[in-house]
């Protein structure tokens, strides 16, 4: 898996590149991955993108021009920077009646980086009302 295609690293790493996309010029186009999940579809239509990034299967391209926008911050860091762009890109998205619980806690599943103890975590959690 690249670093992109990860739910997390697609919104903290992948999409904080397009930071500095209003100051290229209008008609610059987006190389994407060949195959991009539903969720990264509709953060590129949320962004009004739709018809500007291209899925790229290929791996040497010729180009006229070509832009790179550098990561905002080493990968899986915190970046005060990404988090207001990607604040100002969605939020307004957000249902304004959905009403988040005050506690909840994330599960990783698949086969890496997981947690061992995961049965003891959560049972913890559950025996303080979460």
């Amino acid at each position: 898996m690249q670093w992109g295609e990860g739910y997390y690293h697609w919104f903290m790493d992948a999409l904080p590149h397009l930071i500095m996309l209003p100051k290229l010029p209008t008609d610059t186009r987006i190389i994407v991955p060949p195959r991009l999940a539903s969720y990264q579809l509709e953060t590129l239509r949320w962004l009004g993108l739709s018809d500007r990034f291209r899925p790229t299967p290929e791996k040497h391209l010729i180009v006229e021009h070509y832009y790179f926008c550098s990561a905002t911050s080493m990968t899986g860091c915190y970046n005060p920077c990404a988090v207001q762009f990607l604040r100002r890109s969605f939020l307004h998205h957000a249902d304004p009646a959905y009403d988040s619980p005050r506690r909840f806690y994330l599960r990783r599943v698949g086969k890496f980086r997981r947690i061992i103890n995961e049965p003891e975590v959560l049972d913890f959690f559950r025996k303080r009302g979460w």
